[in-house]
């Protein structure tokens, strides 16, 4: 069942960005959130497979916008200020031949776009860097040919982007960076490993100006991963009414 939104809504508005990390452990994600916000929650999203944040990305024939242009900023001024908002899996946008200046600017330009919404607290995830230097060249090709087939960065160019990179976050103003456990990633340097994923969302909610709140199981619906309002598949548009997911503990609105 979807609702119109409604700025006169009660309860907490949430800002969640990434790619697959995220995709994957939606689950996990919602009930760390629901542990630390009150009651109803309204979850505002862009993330899924191979998402980036400069480009439109493509996994397998379905294609998404860049989060940093997609429909969630035109949405973002007629709800409830957020009150936190989690940026993560910034790395993609390297593997898709951005350069480390492009994505720290589009990383900026997000979180000044949230600030301007007094009281968000902003934590950004920074890429794996301690992760990726464990591979070998020859891992690092095979997995590179896997998950992103068009990038040609070899694995010393990889490694001197994601340190250039992340050096460029640290001088983001008005954000808590905040770093990934290297146990928390198996062969797999960029997607942590499922029993891990309860420990690395919370310690990325952590920097959140929220204590822990009572446990409170959320709805099995908003468990369920959301509905983008526009997807293309093979050049075919799909457009779905937001929030996609609506029950009495929260909304989950998603580009």
């Amino acid at each position: 069942m979807s609702v119109a939104h409604s700025s006169s809504r009660t309860g907490s508005t949430v800002v969640l960005l990434g790619a697959s990390n995220m995709a994957l452990g939606w689950p996990c994600l919602m009930r760390c959130v629901f542990r630390r916000l009150p009651q109803p929650v309204h979850v505002l999203t862009a993330h899924g497979m191979g998402r980036a944040y400069l480009a439109s990305s493509r996994f397998g024939v379905r294609v998404l916008p860049a989060i940093r242009d997609c429909g969630l900023w035109k949405r973002l001024p007629d709800d409830p200020p957020p009150q936190a908002a989690l940026i993560s899996d910034i790395g993609n946008d390297l593997a898709y031949g951005q350069s480390p200046h492009a994505v720290a600017l589009a990383v900026a330009d997000i979180a000044a776009r949230l600030q301007r919404h007094s009281g968000c607290s902003i934590s950004v995830v920074r890429p794996p860097a301690q992760s990726l230097q464990k591979l070998s060249p020859f891992r690092y090709r095979l997995l590179r040919s896997l998950l992103f087939p068009t990038c040609r960065l070899s694995l010393s160019a990889l490694l001197a982007a994601v340190q250039d990179l992340d050096e460029r976050l640290q001088k983001i103003s008005g954000i808590d960076l905040v770093a990934s456990d290297p146990a928390w990633y198996g062969a797999d340097p960029i997607h942590m490993m499922r029993r891990c994923r309860v420990a690395a969302f919370t310690a990325y909610l952590d920097s959140w100006s929220f204590r822990e709140r009572t446990p409170a199981r959320p709805h099995r619906q908003l468990l369920r991963r959301p509905t983008p309002e526009e997807t293309r598949f093979s050049g075919f548009r799909r457009t779905v009414q937001q929030p996609s997911i609506c029950t009495k503990h929260g909304t989950v609105s998603a580009w």
